[in-house]
């Protein structure tokens, strides 16, 4: 058990770490296009939250975006941070919890990557509307709001094209790469839950068939020892009608020698 309690805080650090690193790298894959910097950061953002559900992806995301912009683009580093943070955290609880619900845990191939558009294309509607309410509200200091809405008009069309750019990317590495099934079968991610439910189901059938075992095996040496205990009555009783014989047989002999 504190094996256990150790290991998972520990995968989880590794895991998380990981996925920082690579939204930091994708993140840098971009064009700097003068009113802001579109990249295709949000697809690994994506795939983290499919893989390992919304807490790595809420923090990979946003430490990975913040450390990016920071390099890049640094105007937009604290509000990226937010952003791609709850970006993550909203793609992990539709990809986790709430798509398995509706299309169940064994959909069909095109089914699961319909679902996972649609997932991803949710959290991306976040993370543009995000940057558009930034853009409105806090871009350009002294400018007026007219000003203002104009600018966030001229980013918007970009920050679609990053989304629905991230999106395709992501679903192709998903299901080309059938990273799921990698994940699964190595239990890490939000699998590690999955794979310990099948352990204890395994470890209690065993405990299970274990015990229906026992008990027929002590069924069947009762069977045993009832048996045996009658045969062993049986000779009992052979030997005692012959030793009961056995005198009247001796004296009859002898009452014919006298006889003769």
């Amino acid at each position: 058990m504190k094996k256990n309690a150790f290991k998972m805080p520990v995968l989880f650090a590794a895991l998380t770490g990981l996925m920082t690193a690579l939204v930091f790298a994708f993140t840098m894959i971009g064009v700097n296009i003068g009113t802001g910097y579109i990249n295709i950061g949000d697809t690994m953002i994506f795939i983290t939250a499919a893989l390992f559900g919304p807490l790595p992806a809420s923090i990979a995301g946003g430490l990975g975006a913040l450390l990016a912009d920071i390099a890049v683009y640094p105007p937009t580093a604290v509000f990226s941070l937010f952003i791609k943070a709850i970006e993550g955290a909203l793609a992990g609880v539709l990809l986790r919890y709430a798509a398995p619900k509706l299309i169940g845990k064994h959909p069909k191939t095109v089914v699961k990557i319909l679902s996972d558009a649609v997932c991803c294309l949710i959290a991306g509607a976040v993370m543009v509307a995000g940057y558009f309410a930034t853009s409105v509200l806090f871009w350009g200091e002294g400018d007026s709001p007219a000003t203002r809405l104009s600018g966030a008009l001229l980013q918007l069309p970009w920050d679609i094209l990053q989304c629905a750019v991230s999106l395709v990317l992501s679903n192709l590495i998903l299901n080309l790469m059938n990273l799921s099934s990698i994940a699964a079968k190595f239990k890490v991610g939000r699998y590690m839950s999955d794979g310990k439910t099948k352990t204890d189901a395994s470890v209690r059938e065993t405990s299970v068939n274990g015990n229906d075992r026992a008990t027929d095996d002590i069924a069947n040496t009762d069977s045993d020892n009832i048996g045996k205990g009658d045969c062993n009555t049986d000779d009992c009783d052979d030997k005692a009608g012959c030793a009961d014989a056995s005198p009247h047989t001796a004296g009859d002999a002898s009452d014919e020698s006298c006889r003769n």
